[in-house]
């Protein structure tokens, strides 16, 4: 039975992880590894203060309330803060795969062009590498994107967190984020998960896999699958136990770093 801690299903993603990082901010929330590098850990305390300072920056630039924010970022450390930074101000993200081998420049675009249509995208956090890509969605005929942003190269003197930002008034069952299928067979479909959908789904997930307050997720899985989103993200940080998060492709090019993972930082669930 999961115990660490009893997950509150009529709450709010938000205010969980708000509340678990004032019980234990110097705890490990996620341990990024990147390879040739040393793995990058979160603490709780410093996971939120830089999901806070994000969340002023997107604040400024007009983000609020029920906002589709369409995330484009490739698996790197500061994704986590990014994603939750929508969170914090009401605003559902919507995680896209990034551009890779698999996946066609064209199918791609194609896909970005019709959720910007259909999804009511509103905003785009994304990389410099795609504003070619991203910037006709401007301009483009029915579009509902507003802005695109790159939050990778916000200053790091802003990160000094003021507490200002205002987690707007959101029930259980309000939007929370936006899921979109794979589009092997079409136009990539969206799907609304409530808050409520989520905390249920991950308390149910725990409880038939035994979670338990000495468990360390490892993961390769992409984030904008709703699997590696939802068990190995949302999961963990709602249990408050800490998760281990590899890079899908540079996971596929040296499947061994997931054993690595595994060894050196002592996961029990993968």
């Amino acid at each position: 039975m999961m115990e660490n801690p009893p997950i509150d299903m009529d709450g709010i993603v938000w205010d969980l992880w708000v509340r678990l990082a004032e019980q234990s901010p110097e705890s490990e929330a996620i341990l990024h590894w990147s390879a040739g590098q040393p793995p990058f850990r979160w603490l709780r305390g410093d996971l939120l203060r830089a999901a806070g300072n994000y969340a002023e920056h997107l604040e400024r630039l007009g983000v609020r309330k029920g906002d589709v924010c369409a995330l484009i970022i490739l698996h790197r450390k500061d994704f986590y803060p990014i994603y939750m930074a929508v969170c914090a101000l009401g605003a559902l993200p919507a995680v896209l795969a990034y551009p890779n081998q698999r996946l066609h420049p064209d199918k791609f675009r194609q896909g970005l062009e019709g959720m910007a249509k259909k999804s009511g995208l509103h905003w785009v956090l994304t990389e410099r590498e795609l504003e070619s890509i991203t910037s006709p969605l401007l301009l483009g005929k029915e579009s509902t994107v507003r802005g695109i942003f790159f939050p990778l190269e916000w200053p790091e003197g802003a990160r000094e967190f003021s507490g200002r930002v205002r987690h707007p008034e959101v029930r259980p069952g309000d939007p929370c984020l936006l899921q979109h299928s794979s589009g092997t067979t079409g136009l990539q479909k969206a799907v609304v998960l409530s808050h409520r959908a989520i905390l249920e789904h991950v308390h149910l997930y725990g409880l038939s896999i035994g979670l338990n307050p000495g468990d360390r997720i490892v993961s390769w899985l992409p984030l904008y699958h709703d699997m590696g989103l939802i068990a190995a993200f949302h999961l963990p940080l709602a249990a408050g136990i800490p998760v281990v998060q590899l890079d899908p492709f540079e996971w596929v090019t040296a499947p061994v770093i997931f054993l690595d993972a595994i060894s050196r930082e002592r996961g029990t669930l993968g």
